[in-house]
């Protein structure tokens, strides 16, 4: 699923832009059953923002694919890093209480590397 991206209007100014996706899921890889979170994503746009339909649409591709908590964290903050190169970037995934534990997993560009801040 490709990612687009609109050109940033202020691309000087330093602003954070913050998406809150509350409808994903994707199939936990032991139980293969359904799992369901809250994706956060917080960024500071460089020269470019992520288009937001195909942002809805990329995180609901992740319905049928089985992978843990933290490697889907960690892909989405990668797939978006590649996709608009933003001067920092946080990804948070809150998952919903499976077995009577709730699971918060969050990768920030600033612990790896990945973009300036």
């Amino acid at each position: 699923m490709g990612l687009k991206t609109v050109e940033n209007p202020q691309p000087d100014r330093p602003y954070t832009i913050a998406f809150t996706f509350s409808e994903f899921t994707a199939v936990h890889p032991v139980t293969n059953e359904p799992v369901f979170a809250t994706v956060t994503v917080r960024y500071v746009p460089g020269d470019t923002c992520i288009e937001t339909v195909s942002l809805k649409r990329y995180l609901g591709s992740y319905r049928n694919q089985s992978m843990s908590y933290e490697a889907s964290v960690n892909r989405i903050l990668d797939d978006l890093v590649a996709a608009c190169s933003p001067k920092r970037m946080t990804v948070a995934g809150e998952f919903a209480v499976r077995g009577g534990i709730a699971a918060t997993v969050t990768v920030d560009t600033a612990s790896d590397g990945a973009a300036n801040s």
